[in-house]
């Protein structure tokens, strides 16, 4: 018996073991109410924790001391996370909860990465009071109004963008080695950077709206990359005495003092302020504008640098248009210029002597001019004009090859294409040099007068 009871106890506390340290490598997932009450008797997952879409609208995980990842995307019906002894997490990654309302782990005091995207219904968070300084921190497109819990540094990235109703942000750090991005958040007022003595790592302040003073009460030296733009009345920096990065501050509203108090530190170039410039959306917000995601009609302060903008971007595709109209038409120039050349090239009668027939038509053909007849004479291998002053002979046709000569519009066959200056003997004694005949021609249609002459002596 006692073996009996040493066995069941043996099991007992292996089913025990595995109900307080969740080690599954696979993750757990949470989709029922009852996954929530089996998960609460882990003390330990070493893996991924997932909420899906059908989980209970309020989770409370009382009872983990430690997560590896707490993970949430598209439970559209959530509306709460809570834990009162969680008190470590590798990270927390919420997205795309738009009825998640708030997210409270009041003992948490261990968080790596922290990424809150999507979430317009969130306005509270609470972590625990002892929570150290994180890696990185991503808070874009939330309802929150305040993250006065970021008060550690982040020593990778911290990312607070496009939260609409966000209204102040506290950096109470004395400096900042990572890359800080505060950016299109309109309703942001105030931007606590007094404690900050320097800056290595990369910082960027832009397009928040109602934020028209920045306070770097405590700033020495800027050795990174900082980038101030937006409608700044006033950027202090009285301390500032070295900047080897680079500092660029642009204000669409008047900041020439500010600007001309940044100059006198500028030993090398580094510093760059521009009053009354004009609005550039951040590189980060660009995004927001794409096709798919075009801008409100409210997104343009001004309609007409709107339309003007609009007429920029008209000509600039017509200036395109007209450039490649004009390629293509250049090409049908060429193109058509290189047939026309080939054409005439072709086309063209380089020297054409007319050979007493052979052979020419064997009936008799009345010239136009005197009502003689134009006959061959085989034996003599001649043409006679008889009496005839003058004959005009045309070449007519496409192509060298197909020559045709007309003599008083009477067709002569079998040309011959030689050089010029032979004579013939016709009948009667009277001769016709050749040269006086076809010499000339240069192109069909072209005429060219056949003139008598008398034989030499």
């Amino acid at each position: 018996m006692f073996r009996v009871n040493f066995f069941f106890l043996w099991a007992v506390c292996i089913l025990v073991a595995h109900a307080l340290d969740c080690e599954d490598p696979r993750g757990v997932t949470i989709s029922s109410l009852s996954d929530v009450v089996a998960l609460n008797k882990c003390v330990n997952i070493t893996a991924s924790l997932t909420i899906t879409s059908s989980a209970p609208s309020d989770i409370q995980l009382n009872g983990l001391k430690a997560l590896a990842k707490l993970n949430a995307t598209a439970a559209k019906s959530l509306h709460s996370i809570s834990s009162s002894t969680l008190v470590e997490i590798d990270t927390i990654a919420l997205a795309d909860l738009p009825a998640l309302h708030s997210l409270n782990f009041s003992a948490l005091s261990v968080l790596d990465t922290l990424e809150l995207r999507d979430l317009p219904a969130l306005e509270n968070v609470t972590f625990g009071a002892s929570l150290g300084p994180r890696s990185v921190v991503s808070v874009v497109n939330t309802g929150l109004e305040s993250v006065e819990w970021v008060k550690w540094p982040v020593s990778t990235s911290l990312n607070i963008s496009t939260n609409a109703d966000l209204a102040a942000v506290s950096l109470p750090w004395d400096s900042v080695d990572s890359t800080v991005t505060v950016t299109g958040n309109d309703k942001l007022e105030k931007l606590d950077v007094e404690g900050i003595e320097s800056i290595t790592g990369s910082f960027t302040v832009e397009a928040n709206k109602g934020l028209v003073t920045l306070e770097f009460g405590a700033l020495e030296s800027v050795k990174g990359d900082v980038r101030l733009d937006g409608s700044f009345k006033n950027v202090s920096m009285p301390v500032l005495g070295k900047v080897t990065g680079a500092l660029a501050v642009a204000s669409t509203e008047d900041m020439d003092q500010s600007c001309a108090e940044m100059a006198k530190v500028d030993e090398k170039g580094k510093v760059t302020c521009t009053s009354n410039a004009q609005p550039d959306p951040p590189a980060s917000l660009k995004l927001l504008n794409s096709p798919e995601n075009p801008p409100s009609p409210s997104s343009s302060s001004n309609p007409q640098e709107g339309q003007e903008e609009g007429r920029g971007e008209i000509a600039t595709g017509a200036k395109i248009g007209i450039i490649i109209a004009a390629v293509i038409l250049g090409l049908f120039l060429v193109v058509g210029a290189v047939f026309f050349f080939r054409a005439r090239s072709r086309g063209k009668v380089r020297e054409i002597v007319i050979l007493a027939p052979v052979p020419i038509p064997t009936r008799s053909v009345s010239t136009k001019s005197s009502g003689q007849s134009v006959k061959s004479v085989d034996s003599v291998r001649s043409v006679s004009f008889g009496n005839v002053e003058r004959a005009e002979a045309r070449v007519v046709g496409t192509r060298a090859g197909d020559v045709k000569v007309l003599v008083n519009g009477e067709e002569m066959t079998d040309l011959g294409i030689f050089g010029a200056g032979r004579e013939r003997g016709g009948v009667g004694g009277i001769g016709m040099k050749s040269d006086a005949s076809l010499k000339s021609v240069s192109s069909v249609g072209s005429e060219v007068p056949l003139v008598r002459r008398e034989p030499s002596a």
